[in-house]
């Protein structure tokens, strides 16, 4: 891989660096969904004392789009982030998320100093939390007239959590305790990408969630 060129930035979107903590990577989750997301990371954060780590929703600005906009606004206004993670549904959103990938990937040139990374989850972020429970590589596919592919997600999850409502608070504690396993099971979901089809249900929280418990302050 090539050295990255450094940009020169001009002096209105220079900003003063905050201080790691305890030399600790500062860590910067965008999420475009505001409760179920937001909730799970923010368990996920005090339960391993995540304290370089930072999570918010979007409000206002909706959409791939938005979560590129809300990254650029956050890296002008303090470039000492060391990573940031923009979290998003795919939702069947195939150009929209596209074009963000290829933005996330131009921001991540602009800032050298920053890992800016797209964590996409295909349907929808609630296959990441069965994977807590189940390994399945099964198409999660919406019927005309009927229900969608996340809906089916949510239904197969019921399957292990009756209770489970989509943007509940307090959504962590169903899952704290089988984290590693979704990790693990997200690992070897991607060792058998190359025997999925295309509508296989797919997620990037878990690397996105093993990085963070390789910092944790346990």
């Amino acid at each position: 891989m090539s050295e990255r060129v450094r940009h020169r930035r001009s002096p209105s979107r220079i900003r003063r660096r905050h201080p790691k903590l305890e030399g600790k990577s500062r860590i910067l989750i965008l999420s475009e969904g505001a409760k179920t997301e937001t909730n799970y990371f923010k368990g996920l954060k005090t339960a391993n004392r995540l304290t370089s780590v930072v999570i918010r929703p979007l409000h206002g600005q909706p959409g791939p789009l938005g979560l590129w906009r809300r990254a650029t606004e956050e890296l002008q206004q303090d470039p000492g982030w060391d990573e940031v993670y923009c979290v998003l549904d795919h939702d069947g959103r195939d150009p929209a998320v596209s074009r963000l990938e290829s933005k996330l990937q131009a921001l991540d040139r602009e800032y050298p100093d920053s890992r800016v990374r797209m964590i996409l989850s295909d349907p929808c972020f609630e296959f990441w939390l069965l994977l807590h429970f189940q390994l399945t590589d099964r198409p999660f596919l919406s019927a005309g007239g009927g229900r969608t592919a996340c809906e089916l997600v949510i239904a197969a999850l019921r399957g292990h959590i009756p209770e489970y409502k989509k943007n509940a608070t307090g959504v962590f504690q169903h899952f704290k305790a089988h984290v590693e396993v979704a990790v693990a099971n997200a690992e070897r979901l991607r060792a058998l990408a190359s025997n999925r089809t295309g509508n296989s249900p797919s997620t990037d929280v878990g690397s996105l969630v093993n990085r963070l418990l390789e910092i944790a302050d346990l």
